[in-house]
């Protein structure tokens, strides 16, 4: 059975020095894709606004044409143009359960079924089968540089290392000494690159996907961020996530004192490295 992604494009007209569309049309086009065979979204949704927009309004336009879509919870039937709204961040998970991001700032293909796959996972909460193309009334900002490195070793998190050095380390930590090694260093420049080459580019980024849901699987963590159960049980941890009791493999955000200051810590990190505002 085919999934088919309708298209719209709407309207372009010039209006002093920027652009702006009408996302109630009429359309330029109106059309369906066969998005088992037309994998990627954005190649897909570009292909059928050139076809469009010959004359180049949009690509000479001030600002970028967006992707407006609607929520998952309102049916197509019912939904007013007021329901859509422009993409801010896309999850995808590829076919070996690893997870992949997409923001405003970047401009990557994403295939459809990765799309959609997270989206039965409960990342993306927008149907990303129903996309208006329209250009923005205005959207923007700065992306600022980033090192996992520096961040989790703030946080005296090991990614690499033992339980028995772990501890060690935050034990250390809380005197205000961060302990680093070589090693801890190479690896988590490592699983950074990984990441990093999928999107998950920042701490915000990661917090952002973490607090989609209200309890956590540290194996579904693990198999996303292609970690050891391990490390993806610190890094919860971290986050001031704490396991129930009666499922130990289940996280979910703690209440108690010790989790608040480990958020607390998490956050603050995020704001020393200047990318609390970033995507």
């Amino acid at each position: 059975m085919a999934v088919l992604m309708r298209i719209r494009v709407a309207p372009y007209a010039e209006s002093g020095l920027q652009g702006e569309s009408n996302l109630a049309g009429p359309y330029l086009v109106d059309q369906q894709i066969d998005v088992v065979r037309e994998t990627f979204l954005f190649g897909s949704t570009q292909e059928v606004l050139n076809a469009a927009d010959q004359a180049g309004a949009y690509r000479q336009a001030h600002r970028r044409s967006e992707l407006y879509v609607r929520p998952t919870a309102i049916p197509a039937s019912t939904a007013t143009l007021d329901d859509y709204h422009a993409i801010n961040e896309i999850w995808a998970v590829d076919e070996r359960g690893a997870l992949s991001a997409w923001s405003f700032f970047d401009r990557r293909d994403l295939p459809v079924r990765d799309v959609l796959r997270a989206t039965l996972d409960g990342y993306n909460h927008l149907d990303f089968l129903d996309v208006i193309i329209a250009s923005p009334a205005g959207r923007g900002g700065d992306t600022t540089a980033f090192s996992w490195i520096e961040f989790f070793g703030g946080l005296g998190l090991g990614l690499a290392t033992n339980i028995v050095w772990v501890a060690a380390t935050r034990a250390l930590a809380r005197m205000g000494i961060i302990v680093r090694t070589k090693r801890e260093d190479a690896e988590i420049a490592r699983i950074a690159a990984m990441w990093v080459s999928r999107g998950i580019s920042s701490s915000f980024r990661l917090r952002r996907w973490l607090e989609i849901k209200e309890q956590w699987s540290a194996v579904e963590v693990a198999q996303r961020l292609s970690l050891e159960t391990e490390p993806a049980l610190r890094l919860l941890v971290a986050l001031g996530y704490e396991p129930l009791v009666d499922d130990p493999d289940a996280f979910i955000l703690g209440t108690g004192k010790r989790a608040k200051g480990r958020r607390s810590r998490w956050l603050k990190q995020e704001t020393d490295s200047q990318i609390f505002g970033a995507w």
